[in-house]
C-alpha cells in the first residue's frame, strides 16, 4: 500500500509540474545553459580538472555544479516534449571551443562539438567541426562516445559522417568497437561489425547507411595497451550476444592473450560466466589448455572459483589438461581444495587423468592445504580417492596430520586419523602431530590424538628438546596438560637442551593452574637444575609469581636453599627483584638459609 502511494504521489506532482509548465525539461535545459554561459563558462580558459572542480564548487555560485552536471540529461529529455531541442543548446555549444570534462570521475579531457553531441547523446545537432577527431588529452573519438551510450541512432548519425573511423584507437587502445563490448551493446556491435560490408551494391543496414560503403571495415581483433579485444572484454563482463555477435567473425582471434596472459575463455571461467564459456568453447580455434605468465589456465581459474558448470564443461573438453601446473606449482584440484569447493573436487577427481598426489615447488598438495585450512567436506573427498597418499611430507617436512594439528582443525584431524595408512607420529624437525597440537592448545585435536593406541607421546622436538608436555606447560595450556598427564607413559621430568623441564617451564612464566596439576603426579622432580643452576622455585621467586612460589613450598621435598652456578638463591633473587611476596613467603620457612654468601661479585 505505501508503495501504491508513492507513485499515485509521484504522478500528482509530475503532472501538476507539468501543468504548470508543459516543458519541464526545455525550462531546466535553458536555465542551466543559460547560468554556466553567466558565470563566464564557455569563455573562461580550464587548464585542469582542479580548475574546473574549483570553479564548480564555488560557494558563491551553488547552482553551477548541477547545471554543468545536468544540462545533458535535461537536454536530452527535451526529445520527449513537442518543442524538441531548444536553440540555447546550438548557441551554447557554438561559444565552446574547448568543453572541459571529467569522464568517470577520475580522467579530465577537453571537448570539442562533435564529442559534445555524441557523448550527451544530443540529436538534430550538426557540426561543421570533424568528426573522427580526437579529444586532445585521452584520444577518444565521437564515435567512441557515440558508442559507450549505446544509442543505435546516435552511432548510425555519427557514422553517417564519411571521416568517422570505425577503427580509431584512443590513447589507452580502445576502440569503439571495444567500448560496445564492454558495456554489452549488442545492436551496437552489430552495427559496427556490418559496417562497410556490400551486399548488392548496398550496405547490409541499408539505406541509412549507404555511405558506409567507402568506409573501412571493423578491426575486431584490435587490443589496448595492456592486450584486451573486444571479446576478451564482452566475455569478461559476461555479455553473452555480443561474445556471440563477435565469434561470428572469420577473422576472429578467440586465443589472443592480454599483456598478462588472459584469455576470453579465461576471463569467462574466472568470473563464471557459463553462456560465454559454452560459447568459446564451441569454437573450434578455441585453445582449453592456454597458460597465463603464471601458468594459470581456465580450468585453474574455474576451480578456484568453484564454478561447477564451467569445470564440468571444460573437463568434457577432448584433451583437457588436468594437472596442469602453475610456476608455483598449483593444480587445478590444489586450488579447488585450497578454496574449498567440495563440488569441483568431485568433479575434478572423477577424471580419469587426475593426480591427486601432485605437489607444488614446497611440496603442499591438495590433501595438506585442505588439511591445514580445515576444509572438512574437501578432506573427506580426497581421502574417499584410493590413490591418495596421506603421509606425504611439504619441503620443510610438515604432513596433512601435523598442518590441521596445529591448526586445530579436530573434524579434520579425526578424517585423517580413520585412513588406515597415517602415521600418527611422523616427525618434521622432530615436531609431531602430537607436539603441534600440544603447542596450539587445540585440546580436542590433542585428545584425538591421545586416543591413538601408537601414540608417541614424549618425542622431542629437534635443538630444543620440547615435548608436547612442555610446550603445553610453557604457554599455559591446562586443559592439553591435564590430558597429557592422564596418560602413564608421559614423562613429566624430560629436560629441554637448556635444563628445562615442563615445571620450569610453567613456574618461569607463573602458570600456577598447570604447576598445580604437574605438582599432582607423585613422580615430578621439583629440584630438577637447568644448566646455568636454576630451579623451578629460583625461577618463580625471580619473576615475582607468589601462588607459583606458594604451590612449590608445599611440596615436602622441595630444597629452598639451592644455589645456582652463581651462587643466587631463590631468596636472593626475589629480593634483589623486590619481590615482598616471595620474600615473605620464603623467609616463612623455618628451614631458609638467609645469610648466604650469594655471588661472588656481591660479596
Amino acid at each position: 500500500m505505501p508503495r501504491s502511494l508513492d507513485f499515485s504521489a509521484h504522478d500528482f506532482f509530475r503532472n501538476l509540474g507539468r501543468s504548470v509548465h508543459p516543458t519541464p525539461h526545455t525550462l531546466i535545459a535553458e536555465s542551466c545553459l543559460s547560468y554556466l554561459s553567466a558565470s563566464q563558462f564557455t569563455s573562461r580558459k580550464i587548464a585542469n580538472q582542479k580548475e574546473l572542480e574549483d570553479f564548480l564548487n564555488a560557494e558563491e555560485h551553488p547552482l553551477r555544479e548541477y547545471a554543468y552536471n545536468y544540462w545533458q540529461h535535461h537536454t536530452r529529455s527535451c526529445h520527449e516534449e513537442v518543442t524538441g531541442l531548444p536553440n540555447a543548446v546550438s548557441d551554447f555549444l557554438e561559444k565552446c571551443d574547448q568543453y572541459p570534462c571529467i569522464l568517470n570521475e577520475t580522467d579530465f579531457d577537453f571537448f570539442e562539438r562533435p564529442h559534445i553531441i555524441a557523448y550527451c547523446g544530443l540529436q538534430g545537432i550538426s557540426s561543421n567541426v570533424e568528426w573522427n577527431r580526437p579529444t586532445p588529452l585521452m584520444g577518444f573519438t565521437p564515435l567512441m562516445f557515440a558508442c559507450a551510450w549505446g544509442n543505435e541512432e546516435n552511432v548510425k548519425a555519427v557514422l553517417s559522417h564519411n571521416e568517422a573511423s570505425v577503427n580509431a584507437r584512443a590513447k589507452n587502445g580502445q576502440t569503439a568497437l571495444y567500448i560496445a563490448s564492454l558495456n554489452g551493446h549488442e545492436a551496437v556491435v552489430r552495427l559496427l561489425l556490418h559496417h562497410g560490408v556490400a551486399k548488392d551494391g548496398w550496405s547490409v543496414l541499408g539505406s541509412v547507411l549507404h555511405m558506409l560503403l567507402s568506409h573501412e571495415r571493423v578491426a575486431v581483433n584490435t587490443h589496448t595497451k595492456d592486450g584486451w579485444t573486444a571479446l576478451i572484454t564482452a566475455s569478461h563482463n559476461g555479455h553473452e550476444a555480443v561474445v556471440k555477435l563477435l565469434l561470428s567473425r572469420t577473422d576472429i582471434a578467440v586465443n589472443k592473450q592480454t599483456d598478462d596472459g588472459w584469455t576470453a575463455l579465461f576471463v569467462a571461467s574466472f568470473h563464471g560466466h557459463r553462456a560465454v564459456v559454452n560459447l568459446l568453447l564451441s569454437h573450434p580455434d578455441i585453445a582449453v589448455n592456454t597458460q597465463t605468465e603464471d601458468g594459470q589456465t581456465a580450468l585453474f581459474f574455474a576451480s578456484f572459483q568453484g564454478h561447477e558448470e564451467i569445470v564440468q564443461l571444460l573437463l568434457s573438453c577432448t584433451g583437457a589438461a588436468v594437472n596442469t601446473q602453475t610456476k608455483g606449482g598449483l593444480t587445478a584440484l590444489m586450488a579447488a581444495s585450497f578454496d574449498g569447493q567440495e563440488a569441483v573436487v568431485k568433479l575434478l577427481l572423477s577424471h580419469p587423468d587426475i593426480d591427486v598426489n601432485t605437489q607444488m615447488k614446497d611440496g603442499w598438495t591438495a590433501l595438506s592445504t585442505a588439511s591445514l585450512l580445515g576444509h572438512e567436506a574437501v578432506v573427506k573427498t580426497l581421502l574417499s580417492h584410493p590413490e591418495i597418499a596421506v603421509n606425504v611430507p611439504t619441503e620443510d617436512g610438515r604432513r596433512a596430520l601435523m598442518a590441521a594439528s596445529f591448526d586445530g582443525q579436530e573434524a579434520v584431524v579425526k578424517l585423517l586419523l580413520s585412513h588406515p595408512d597415517i602415521d600418527v607420529n611422523t616427525q618434521t624437525n622432530a615436531w609431531t602431530a602430537l607436539s603441534s597440537a600440544s603447542y596450539g592448545g587445540h585440546e580436542a585435536v590433542v585428545k584425538l590424538l591421545l586416543s591413538r593406541s601408537d601414540i608417541a607421546v614424549n618425542t622431542q622436538v629437534k635443538d630444543v628438546w620440547m615435548t608436547a608436555l612442555i610446550f603445553a606447560s610453557f604457554s599455559g595450556h591446562e586443559g592439553v596438560v591435564k590430558l597429557l598427564l592422564s596418560r602413564t607413559d608421559t614423562a613429566v621430568n624430560i629436560q629441554m637442551k637448556d635444563g628445562q623441564t615442563a615445571l620450569i617451564a610453567a613456574s618461569l612464566r607463573g602458570h600456577d593452574a598447570v604447576v598445580k596439576l604437574l605438582l599432582s603426579r607423585t613422580d615430578t622432580a621439583v629440584n630438577i637444575q637447568m644448566k646455568d643452576g636454576q630451579t623451578a622455585l629460583i625461577a618463580a621467586s625471580f619473576s615475582g609469581h607468589d601462588a607459583v612460589v606458594k604451590l612449590l613450598l608445599s611440596r615436602a621435598d622441595i630444597a629452598i636453599n639451592t644455589e645456582m652456578k652463581d651462587g643466587y638463591t631463590a631468596l636472593f633473587v626475589a629480593s634483589l627483584q623486590g619481590h615482598q611476596a616471595v620474600v615473605k613467603l620464603l623467609l616463612s620457612r623455618t628451614d631458609i638459609t638467609v645469610n648466604t654468601d650469594g655471588p661472588p661479585h656481591c660479596s
